[in-house]
């Protein structure tokens, strides 16, 4: 009687641990899934990384482009000997005799709005 008594401690000492490996098992399980998760994840910012790479080289490379371009623009639009950049006006220019005339008109007109301006600053006061 004493034996089986003794057998049967050891079948249920053995089934708890049979039972707690298990859990541990299910653990492991657990703990090896949300690790491969995990890993996956890493491996697709990973990819996301490269890819993101590749089109800042992609973009730097572009910029380089248009900054030639838009310095061969400049330099184009700054030549003075680029018949495109300027064009011929319609009509004729004044000889001397004519703008001298005309400047002395002027000047004229701006001495008596400047003495003008200035009795009417002294009726003001």
């Amino acid at each position: 009687y004493e034996k089986l008594r003794v057998q049967e401690n050891t079948i249920d000492e053995g089934s708890v641990e049979h039972s707690r490996k298990e859990d541990e098992g299910r653990s492991i399980s657990l703990v090896m899934e949300s690790t491969k998760r995990n890993i996956a994840n890493l491996n697709l910012q990973v990819d996301e990384e490269a890819s993101l790479r590749n089109e800042v080289y992609r973009l730097q490379q572009e910029l380089m482009k248009e900054k030639s371009k838009v310095r061969g623009l400049v330099e184009e639009l700054e030549n003075p000997d680029n018949t495109q950049r300027w064009r011929a006006l319609e009509g004729t220019d004044l000889d001397i005799g004519e703008l001298e005339d005309k400047i002395n008109t002027l000047q004229k007109r701006l001495i008596r709005k400047s003495e003008e301006l200035v009795n009417y600053d002294l009726e003001l006061q």
